[in-house]
């Protein structure tokens, strides 16, 4: 496989992906990219990230995002380590917040000001660090695990920050 991330960002919305097993070795590249740090582009803004959607990685876009394992406490909230078919299921009205995002598919733009949720309620499969898969119906993410998802949820969809 050769991945590497897509600049400017693709502009549409990611498929559903039928069997999480399938990914998982490309997921697992991802992580890689990560770790390696080859996921950053040379001269570029960005030298951490929190994850990166498939999107920004693959002409064939599939609707999953890998976390940055790096952030145990992200990992830790989501329960796993890649989030496969993500849901928005609510939103609290009320946790509304400016939120200051870079992107990894925008290297050489500032950071930017986005709204976003500091609480949200989704849905989502999880593969964890062992392969293991399991289906999240319901689950409270709040603070930076609610951004996140939201910002992963944007490029799944075939949106970024800059769209907003």
């Amino acid at each position: 496989m050769t991945l590497k991330i897509i600049t400017p960002p693709l502009k549409k919305a990611a498929q559903k992906v039928e069997d999480p097993k399938e990914i998982i070795p490309e997921a697992i590249e991802i992580q890689k990219m990560i770790a390696d740090r080859s996921v950053f582009i040379p001269g570029s803004k960005w030298d951490e990230c929190y994850a990166v959607a498939q999107p920004q990685v693959s002409e064939k876009p599939l609707r999953y995002f890998v976390l940055n394992p790096k952030w145990k406490e992200l990992v830790k909230a989501y329960e796993g380590d890649i989030i496969v078919n993500p849901q928005l299921l609510s939103k609290d009205k009320l946790s509304k917040i400016k939120s200051k995002e870079g992107c990894l598919s925008w290297p050489f733009r500032p950071i930017k000001s986005a709204k976003r949720f500091s609480q949200i309620e989704a849905k989502y499969v999880i593969i964890d660090n062992k392969g293991r898969i399991k289906i999240i119906e319901k689950k409270d993410l709040e603070g930076l695990a609610a951004i996140v998802f939201q910002h992963e949820l944007d490029h799944l969809n075939g949106k970024s920050i800059w769209d907003k």
